[in-house]
C-alpha cells in the first residue's frame, strides 16, 4: 500500500507528534508558547526550502505555510482558553497541525524518486 520511503516520513510525524503533545502535555500551562515555537519551527522550514537550503526532500512550500497558520490558530485558541480544562481537548487535536504532510505523503504515491 505505501513504499518504504511514506512509511519513514509517517512514522517520522507520527513521533514527532508524540513528543510534541507529551511536552504539551507536561508544560500544559504554557500552551501558547508552545504552539508559538511549532510555528517557529515550520517557519524555519519553510525559510529553508524557499532558500533551497532544506537538508529533506522537496516539498511545496504550502505544506509548512499551513503548517504555520494551524499552530498560529490553534496559539490563538490556547491563549483564548487560558488554563481551563479544554486545553487538553486542544492538546488531543494538535496533531491537525501536520494534516497538510501526512495527506501530501500519501497522496505522493511517487515520494520515493
Amino acid at each position: 500500500m505505501f513504499t518504504n520511503h511514506q512509511w519513514a516520513y509517517i512514522k517520522h510525524w507520527v513521533i514527532l507528534v508524540i513528543v510534541a503533545e507529551s511536552l504539551m502535555f507536561l508544560f500544559n500551562r504554557h500552551l501558547t508558547v508552545g504552539y508559538l515555537v511549532i510555528v517557529l519551527l515550520f517557519l524555519g522550514g519553510f525559510i529553508l526550502r524557499l532558500l533551497n537550503l532544506y537538508p529533506g526532500r522537496p516539498e511545496p512550500l504550502i505544506l509548512d505555510f499551513s503548517g504555520i497558520l494551524i499552530a498560529l490558530g490553534f496559539a490563538y485558541l490556547a491563549n483564548t482558553l487560558g488554563l481551563s480544562s479544554l486545553r487538553f481537548l486542544l492538546i488531543f487535536t494538535s496533531s491537525l497541525i501536520i494534516v497538510p504532510h501526512i495527506i501530501y505523503i500519501v497522496k505522493k504515491i511517487d515520494i520515493a524518486r
